[in-house]
């Protein structure tokens, strides 16, 4: 363990000194900073609502004069449709008068045009001072949707990037020959590769965490997440080894790796854009088990079970890639 270290250590000093590890380290925490920036200010100026058929057909006339009504049949219809990606505000009716759902990431505004457009149909209906009283029901969800989905993806674009800092690390000890001089020494194979992968685990474990902070995202389970982030990392880190023994420069390195973000893009467009019935296209992809696992922990629905399941099906799908890997990684350590 002490050879471990020291390669540890020399990895360190290598990345402090190299401007290029250091900002990848520094860029994901200005993306974040960029979303945190740019999510808030996003937000859809018609105000829509998903109304349950029962409601009064004078009150939902009314409404209709001054917002975009969509009828559905019954309060689970109506539940299910505030749940989708965009932004609609449901209206059931309750037993002292009709009910405002919302999801939760709604602006302020949009909340204050629907209430008093609520308040406004209710008067119309009855022809007189608003009557009875009305009813909030809010989903957790606090979170904007846009702002989610490029968090997310940026935790997972983390694993990517960090995983360049191993890449660059190899490509260094094979310039200055110090693999082969390793090789000579009693330090096995399985310590080395450990030692390298060090230094880019801790990077991913310190971006993402701050990133979390930055983003606002702290009520979570602090344990599912980390548990998510490092699994995730594992796929980058074999596919690493591989190209930043095969590269002779950064620059080819950095590139080769950069190949990664293909399924990590196509992962996170199948979950967010398709039916849920086409995301077997991509059960293949870590990346998708991954966005999956921490939409799931940021929203507040994952359970244990679900978490650990999605982080065994990446571990099952990186230990086949390293399967396969693993002849190629031992001859480039020779």
């Amino acid at each position: 363990m002490r050879k471990a270290w020291s390669v540890f250590q020399r990895d360190l000093k290598i990345s402090i000194k190299d401007p290029m590890a250091i900002w990848m380290i520094i860029a994901p925490i200005l993306i974040a900073l960029v979303i945190l920036w740019i999510a808030p200010g996003i937000s859809e100026t018609t105000v829509n609502f998903a109304v349950d058929e029962k409601l009064d057909a004078a009150y939902i006339q009314t409404l209709s004069d001054y917002a975009s009504v969509e009828t559905l049949d019954g309060a689970d219809a109506v539940n299910e449709r505030v749940m989708r990606r965009d932004e609609v505000i449901g209206l059931t009716q309750g037993k002292t008068g009709p009910i405002l759902v919302r999801q939760g990431n709604e602006t302020e505004n949009t909340m204050t045009i629907a209430k008093v457009l609520t308040a406004m149909a209710v008067t119309g209906a009855t022809g007189g001072e608003a009557s009875g009283s009305f009813g909030f029901l809010s989903f957790r969800d606090e979170t904007s949707p846009l702002k989610r989905a490029l968090s997310i993806t940026l935790l997972i674009m983390i694993s990517v990037i960090t995983s360049m800092l191993i890449s660059m690390g190899l490509v260094d000890e094979k310039n200055d020959q110090t693999i082969k001089a390793a090789n000579v020494t009693p330090m096995k194979q399985s310590v080395y590769v450990l030692s390298k992968s060090l230094i880019g685990v801790l990077a991913l474990l310190f971006t993402s965490v701050i990133t979390l902070f930055i983003l606002g995202i702290t009520d979570i389970n602090w344990v599912q997440i980390l548990i998510m982030i490092f699994v995730n990392a594992m796929i980058s880190i074999i596919v690493a080894f591989v190209i930043g023994l095969a590269s002779t420069d950064y620059i080819e390195a950095a590139s080769s790796v950069k190949m990664l973000m293909l399924p990590m893009i196509a992962s996170v467009l199948v979950y967010e854009l398709t039916d849920p019935v086409w995301h077997i296209t991509v059960w293949w992809s870590p990346f998708y088990w991954a966005y999956r696992g921490i939409t799931e922990i940021i929203l507040g629905t994952a359970q244990w079970g679900s978490t650990l399941l999605y982080a065994g099906i990446i571990i099952v799908i990186s230990v086949v890639v390293f399967s396969l890997c693993l002849k190629r990684i031992r001859k480039s350590l020779q």
